[in-house]
């Protein structure tokens, strides 16, 4: 992973995603989905144990580096593992025999793609942005997907109640749509979280330093001991409710009750700069090794 640059786009996404399977054939990587704009909507497995857990990234479009937080989390475990290298302490191997860790590190490549490169006035979504942008070309404060809609309110837990809190029509950030999953970013998630049967789920945004770990009273009760312990590993301050509905952990915990978790890495404004990654992944790799283990 290239981090002399300024950008990560989906082009490097893609990149990386074929040379780690080339390195390490038993890491599976599969689409679970497309974009608005017809990108694919990756997700990667590390590990093939019973327990299954899923980190997702990306949802936001200017909290794109936590797309290549996740990816450089997938190199270093695969590179430990071929090599027989300890990872932030673990055996990767013990991790791989005991857990299967799911991974979607952008779930908004269109959007991820409009702010960090712009848009070109033969695309389709030109104008429409465009008017949503209020004309501007500069989409640094742009969140939500190609179409205007957030996709971190999509979700049905609250939905109803967030729609009336955010704007009623495509905004750079916080529309909930016209309906919840309304999109085809947020159906894929939904889809692919109910396919399996995930003991716990993590949410990487930007920016805070801050873990979200409940919603209405309906986490369960392991959920706080186990914030207070990643609160620990990362620095980071454990916040019991973020103010909001209709997001991806405030759905799993309401639907599974169990462990969901919002983190939100880094500090500055968003987009952070890509040169902040190494610092963000030094104090996030724990948490990450930590969850898969189960521990």
């Amino acid at each position: 992973m290239d981090l002399t640059g300024t950008k990560y786009t989906y082009t490097d996404l893609c990149s990386d995603l074929s040379q780690l399977q080339e390195k390490q054939p038993e890491v599976e990587v599969i689409s679970i989905g497309r974009s608005v704009e017809g990108r694919n909507l990756f997700a990667v497995r590390l590990g093939s144990g019973p327990r299954r857990i899923h980190y997702t990234a990306g949802m936001h479009a200017n909290e794109w580096i936590t797309t290549p937080l996740l990816v450089r989390f997938c190199q270093d475990f695969s590179a430990c593992l071929e090599d027989k290298q300890p990872l932030a302490g673990w055996d990767p191997e013990e991790l791989s025999s005991c857990s299967s860790i799911w991974i979607t590190p952008c779930m908004n490549p269109d959007g991820a793609e409009l702010v960090q490169l712009g848009i070109d006035a033969g695309n389709k979504f030109y104008a429409q942005v465009k008017n949503i942008n209020r004309s501007s070309e500069d989409f640094r404060h742009w969140k939500a997907n190609i179409r205007g809609v957030d996709l971190n309110h999509q979700f049905e837990a609250g939905w109803s109640t967030q729609a009336n809190m955010s704007p009623k029509k495509p905004s750079p950030r916080d529309h909930a749509g016209p309906g919840p999953l309304s999109e085809p970013e947020s159906q894929a998630l939904a889809s692919f979280t109910m396919g399996q049967d995930f003991a716990m789920v993590a949410a990487f945004h930007s920016q805070g330093e801050v873990i979200y770990w409940g919603y209405r009273g309906m986490e369960p009760a392991e959920s706080m001991p186990l914030a207070t312990k990643m609160a620990r590993l990362t620095g980071y301050r454990p916040v019991r409710y973020a103010g909001t509905h209709a997001g991806y952990k405030d759905w799993f915990i309401q639907n599974w009750r169990r462990p969901g978790f919002t983190v939100e890495v880094g500090r500055g404004k968003n987009p952070l700069r890509l040169s902040t990654l190494p610092d963000i992944y030094r104090k996030i790799s724990g948490l990450l090794v930590w969850c898969a283990a189960g521990s």
